[in-house]
C-alpha cells in the first residue's frame, strides 16, 4: 500500500466534506485548484449545491509555493480560461 497516496486521498475527501459544509450557506463562490487525481476524487464527493457554487476547476499542483505565487498563478490561469 502507498501510505502517501492514502493520506492524499483522505485529505481530498475531507476537503470535499468541508466545502460541502460551507456550501450550505450558499454565500461563497469556489475555485477548486488541485492535481488531476485530487480533482477527480473531490468531484465525486461534492454535492450538487457545492458544484453550483464552482466558478472554476483548475488542474494544477501548487504544492510548496508561497501564497503570493499561488495568487499570481491563479489569476493567470483564470484569465487564460476566459
Amino acid at each position: 500500500s502507498d501510505y502517501h497516496q492514502q493520506d492524499e486521498d483522505r485529505f481530498a475527501r475531507q476537503a470535499a466534506d468541508q466545502l460541502n459544509g460551507l456550501s450550505a450557506f450558499g454565500t461563497h463562490k469556489i475555485v477548486l485548484v488541485a492535481a488531476a487525481h485530487v480533482l477527480g476524487l473531490m468531484r465525486s464527493q461534492l454535492t450538487a449545491a457545492t458544484q453550483n457554487l464552482m466558478l472554476a476547476e483548475i488542474n494544477k499542483d501548487y504544492a510548496g509555493r508561497s501564497a503570493r505565487d499561488i495568487a499570481t498563478m491563479l489569476v493567470q490561469s483564470l484569465v487564460s480560461q476566459s
